[in-house]
């Protein structure tokens, strides 16, 4: 069946580099103490915290990495996940960068995820259904990531139910 690329469909390809940008947020914000590159963390107020983002990508206040995840994540998701973490202190403005706690892993993390089926809706959004690989290796699990268009046309998560818990 030939699809018109007109934009009202989400190929695997894009969903794969979606899924992929929307991981790297994710872990960047939730577990940085497991992607901090080796680097010391940084006490402030008694909590310990790292960089979000490495100083080549020059994202260095909350407003910018608000869009930043706009480009993956829907205006209502990102608002409602960066609040809750600004409000939790997970997330802060600190000598002209931004920093995130220095969360590791609950438990044992996924060894891998990969993008099993994309499905349109009816109502123009998508499904991206992930395959995630836990530590038993006959267990996959599969997680839906609802998918819409953003104000630019593009295709963002709208929700997000990441698989792994941190600390």
């Amino acid at each position: 069946t030939l699809i018109p690329e007109d934009g009202s469909t989400l190929y695997t390809a894009d969903a794969e580099l979606l899924a992929d940008d929307a991981r790297s947020l994710w872990l960047y914000l939730n577990f940085a103490g497991e992607y901090s590159g080796g680097a010391a963390p940084t006490v402030i107020d008694g909590r310990e915290y790292t960089s979000m983002f490495s100083r080549y990508e020059n994202i260095r206040t909350i407003e910018e990495v608000r869009a930043r995840f706009l480009q993956t994540f829907s205006e209502s998701f990102t608002d409602q996940t960066l609040n809750r973490a600004i409000a939790d202190k997970d997330m802060l403005e600190y000598n002209d960068d931004v920093y995130v706690a220095y969360k590791k892993y609950k438990g044992e993390p996924s060894l891998n995820s990969w993008v099993e089926d994309v499905r349109m809706e009816e109502d123009g959004g998508a499904t991206v259904v992930m395959a995630v690989r836990t530590q038993d290796p006959d267990d996959t699990v599969y997680i839906e990531l609802p998918a819409e268009k953003n104000a630019n046309g593009a295709f963002v998560f709208t929700d997000y139910p990441y698989w792994d818990e941190s600390e």
